[in-house]
């Protein structure tokens, strides 16, 4: 059933109105914890998984894995490639206040929320950052 013209321009008024409303900003979310990550691609064809700060290996992705972890690793080298940025860069992984995980590219403005991939996904980079995986 079509709106009429009288009501619906009555509604953009009203919408109009409540968008030039003064709004409280909110602060954003404080990082609980960091780790500085790499993902580097082995001659056989594995994925190593490395914290940037010590060197140290966090885990090693088999070349035969195709989970969650190594797609999305795959997708943010091709990403790199595409925009021929250095693929060894590290990434930043944080732990927010508000509970959230996610992952920044400090090459771009790419900021990915973990939680909208799925808890068992999630889970995988919450064990990159040293936390116990969620049961």
């Amino acid at each position: 059933m079509p709106i009429p013209p009288l009501i619906a321009l009555g509604l953009i008024s009203v919408i109009g109105i409540v968008g030039l409303l003064p709004v409280k900003p909110t602060p954003p979310p404080s990082i609980v914890r960091q780790r500085t990550v790499q993902f580097l691609d082995q001659a056989n064809g594995s994925i190593q998984v490395r914290d940037a700060g010590s060197r140290r290996t966090i885990i090693v992705i088999p070349a035969t894995d195709e989970g969650f972890g190594r797609a999305l690793i795959h997708a943010l080298e091709v990403m790199r490639r595409r925009y021929r940025q250095p693929l060894d860069t590290p990434y930043q992984l944080q732990r927010l206040d508000d509970g959230r995980l996610v992952l920044n590219d400090p090459l771009s403005p790419m900021h990915l929320d973990l939680e909208s991939f799925g808890t068992s996904n999630e889970a995988i980079f919450s064990g990159y950052l040293g936390e116990r995986p969620a049961s």
